[in-house]
C-alpha cells in the first residue's frame, strides 16, 4: 500500500534532502454532505516541493479514496508540515 510506504519513509531525516509534506483534504460524508472535516495525510519526499508534492499526492489522494468509500474529497492541497497551522 503507497500510504505505509510513505508513512514508513517518513522517519527519514531532512538532512538527506526529503521533507515530511502535508496532503490536507477537505472531505464530506456521501450520505450526509454537511458532515464534513479535514483529513491529513502525511508522507515524504524526495526532493521535496510543492511541485512534487502536487503530482505524488493525486496517487495518495486515490488511494485514501479507495479505502474510504464513505467520504468525499471536496479538495486538497500540499504543504510542507511545518507550515500546516492553518485548517485547509
Amino acid at each position: 500500500m503507497l500510504v505505509s510506504r510513505l508513512h514508513a519513509r517518513r522517519a527519514q531525516s531532512s538532512r538527506d534532502g526529503t521533507r515530511t509534506m502535508l496532503i490536507l483534504m477537505s472531505i464530506c460524508m456521501l450520505a450526509n454532505p454537511g458532515n464534513c472535516r479535514e483529513e491529513r495525510l502525511s508522507f515524504s519526499l524526495e526532493p521535496a516541493s510543492a511541485f512534487a508534492c502536487m503530482v505524488h499526492s493525486q496517487e495518495v489522494i486515490a488511494e485514501w479514496q479507495q479505502s474510504h468509500p464513505t467520504w468525499r474529497v471536496n479538495n486538497w492541497r500540499c504543504v510542507a508540515r511545518s507550515k500546516a497551522e492553518t485548517p485547509i
